[in-house]
């Protein structure tokens, strides 16, 4: 047999990580005995209980953890215990700074680090947008408002969300810098040690003024104080304040103003002397030693803005312009313009322009640091002259009514209106040309106006009208009459006389009348006539009728060839004269009867014959209309004999009169005799009925 001996223990390991690194992290115990083979593995977590792995030990607490593990093999051997350190890191590092609210010259802020587990391996900072640079330590000399950004990262790389402090730097330029402008003649140099950069700018007299621009968001007036010291005003952007220089005592580089509220924007500064003092001191003198910024000064590269106040509609006088010019800076030194192509001017007061029509005005300005405006233009508009009117109408006499027309010019600012009077009336705006209609002369006076209220002298016409047609009368007959007709016109004019007379027969080209118009067709005759006076009057058209008949009326009838149980037929006659006066019938040769309707219901064939006679007695020849008349009899007429036993009768509201007589059998015979052309066989008919014979006849 065998024996198997195993005294030695299993052999344990982990895979945890040799540094520092973000949590959770997983260990795996792995075992190896290569006698009777592993049995169990045990660990603790942190000094904790001992616990039997089964699965990686999952680590998630921040800090160094100490993990320790032993195995037994299958015979009870014991490793000894092993330790493995899991440092797990989850937090950022914390960076804070030395920053203050603000700074004079120059400002120096150091960022502090700290980091509780893989410590702080970098630190970044940003300046104002600028790019992030490494480091600890920010040092900036740039006057302003600055904004400071920062972070740091650990050494696994956990970053820190960044923060944002901002700080002021407040920058001392002295009175000398060339941003200043001193405007004023006033304005001297004093030489003092005490005097920041050795030197002062002051003024004793007169209301010199210093101005300068600048970027941020305030600034300080350092000057230099005692008892001969008044008062200055303070222009910031438009608003105004005073503050007082003097001093009981000599002060050296004195906060004399000082301002921190404004927005970071470009501001515009005016310090100005006022020649006032307070009642202690001995004058009233001013100075600037130095200024010092939140900011940084703005080179005045800004040219002056001018406006102008002027008509620019037309006018009836020289129009007046008034230039205002600004500047944001040091201020307008000279405002200058020029009228077209004119030299130019400086402008020291409103000015007219005087030149007719459209005139193009230039304007600029310059500043006192010689900045120079774009030049800008405006356009006046001087009316010097009325309109003028001409008028358009017939020389002379003229027929009906005479027509003007006005037509007005204004070569500047346009006509407004054109006015007329006729005669005594009253003053027309005119719109439209206007008829003279009254006879005689007439005199139409007329004038315009432009849009600048200038009145033309006022014009007059005179226009001549003869309004009257001529007056014609006629002879002529009424009633029928026997041609021919003899027509006589008699044409009258009172004004310029009879020039010449017309007429057309029945609708004929016009014709000169020569006396006498006679008239010979047939029927209603038609002249129309009238007159023209010697300036073209032309009288309505008159007429007179004449009616002359010769021929007789015409008839006709409505018959038909043939009619159906009674006939009705309608005689129209027509005369083209003196119109129908009677119509006469006949039927069958019988008695003539007037009228214009014949009925009957004989049956049979009919002759009608028929005349018309006019109103002065001419008669128709005589027409003849022959037609027939078909009679309906129902088969129960006593006319009809039925022969046979199979006639038998059948009752139904379809048959008309309400009844048949119908046979199924023979014999079957219905006999029976006309006096006529024809006749119908009218009877019911379904699928049971069948073939008859007809004898007409014989046939």
């Amino acid at each position: 047999f065998d024996v198997y001996v195993d005294a030695t223990a299993p052999d344990s390991s982990d895979d945890a990580p040799a540094g520092w690194v973000n949590g959770p992290v997983d260990v795996t115990l792995s075992r190896v005995d290569t006698l009777s083979g592993p049995a169990d593995t045990y660990y603790v977590l942190n000094a904790g209980a001992p616990a039997l792995y089964g699965a990686p030990v999952h680590v998630t607490l921040e800090g160094t953890n100490t993990l320790a593990y032993w195995s037994t093999d299958a015979v009870g051997n014991v490793e000894p215990t092993r330790t493995a350190l899991v440092r797990i890191d989850d937090s950022a590092p914390v960076t804070t700074c030395t920053v203050q609210t603000s700074y004079t010259g120059t400002a120096t802020i150091t960022l502090v680090r700290s980091d509780a587990y893989s410590g702080a391996a970098h630190t970044y900072w940003s300046l104002d947008g600028a790019a992030a640079v490494e480091g600890t330590s920010v040092t900036t000399t740039l006057g302003g408002v600055h904004t400071l950004e920062f972070r740091s990262v650990d050494a696994i790389g956990n970053s820190e969300t960044t923060k944002s402090v901002s700080f002021d730097v407040l920058q001392r330029f002295d009175h000398t810098d060339p941003a200043i402008f001193y405007d004023g003649s006033q304005w001297a140099t004093s030489t003092n040690a005490a005097y920041h950069g050795g030197t002062i700018r002051y003024a004793t007299t007169g209301n010199p003024r210093a101005v300068f621009m600048f970027r941020g968001t305030g600034f300080d007036w350092i000057a230099y104080r005692n008892t001969a010291y008044g008062i200055a005003t303070i222009t910031v952007d438009g608003s105004v304040v005073t503050t007082d220089l003097y001093s009981p005592t000599v002060v050296y580089k004195s906060i004399v103003y000082r301002t921190r509220s404004l927005a970071d924007t470009t501001h515009t500064v005016v310090i100005e002397r006022t020649g006032s003092k307070n009642a202690s001191a001995s004058a009233a003198n001013v100075d600037i030693d130095a200024i010092d910024l939140v900011g940084q000064f703005v080179t005045d590269t800004f040219a002056p803005v001018t406006t102008h106040a002027a008509e620019t509609e037309w006018s009836s006088t020289p129009v007046t312009v008034t230039l205002s010019a600004s500047d944001t800076g040091v201020g307008v030194r000279n405002t200058y313009y020029r009228i077209g192509a004119g030299s130019q001017t400086t402008y020291t007061a409103p000015f007219s322009v005087s030149v007719p029509g459209t005139a193009t005005v230039a304007y600029w300005s310059v500043d006192k640091r010689g900045n120079i405006e774009s030049e800008n233009s405006l356009e006046t508009r001087y009316d010097s002259n009325a309109p003028t009117t001409t008028p358009e109408y017939p020389g002379g006499w003229v027929a009906g009514s005479a027509t003007v027309t006005l037509t007005a010019t204004d070569e500047h600012s346009g006509v407004a209106s054109t006015y007329y009077r006729i005669g005594a009336g009253a003053d027309t705006t005119y719109t439209a040309p206007f008829a003279i209609t009254d006879e005689g002369t007439t005199t139409v006076a007329f004038w315009s106006t432009d849009a600048v209220g200038r009145v033309e002298a006022e014009q007059t016409l005179d226009v001549h009208v003869d309004a009257s047609a001529p007056v014609t009368g006629d002879d002529a007959p009424t009633g029928w009459a026997k041609g021919p007709v003899a027509v006589h016109l008699t044409p009258t004019d009172a004004y310029s006389g009879i020039g010449t007379t017309y007429y057309t027969l029945n609708g004929g080209a016009p014709e000169v009348y020569g006396g006498q118009i006679d008239v010979t067709l047939e029927g209603t005759n038609t002249v129309v006539y009238w007159a023209v006076d010697n300036v073209g009057n032309t009288e309505a058209t008159h007429s007179a009728g004449f009616r002359v008949d010769s021929t007789a009326p015409l008839t006709t009838s409505n018959a038909l060839a043939s009619y159906a149980e009674s006939a009705s037929i309608s005689l129209t006659a027509t005369d083209t004269g003196s119109a129908v006066a009677h119509t006469y019938w006949s039927l069958d040769g019988g008695t003539w009867t007037e009228g214009t309707t014949m009925t009957t219901s004989a049956g049979g064939t009919h002759q009608l014959r028929f005349y018309s006679v006019d109103s002065v007695g001419n008669v128709e020849t005589t027409k003849t209309a022959v037609f027939d008349v078909l009679v309906r009899y129902d088969h129960t007429n006593s006319a009809i004999v039925y022969e046979g036993s199979s006639w038998a009768t059948s009752s139904s509201g379809f048959h008309y009169g309400g009844s048949i007589r119908y046979a199924n059998g023979l014999p079957a015979k219905a006999t029976f005799m006309f006096d006529g052309t024809g006749f119908d066989w009218v009877a019911f008919r379904t699928t049971s009925y069948g073939i008859a014979t007809v004898t007409v006849d014989g046939s």
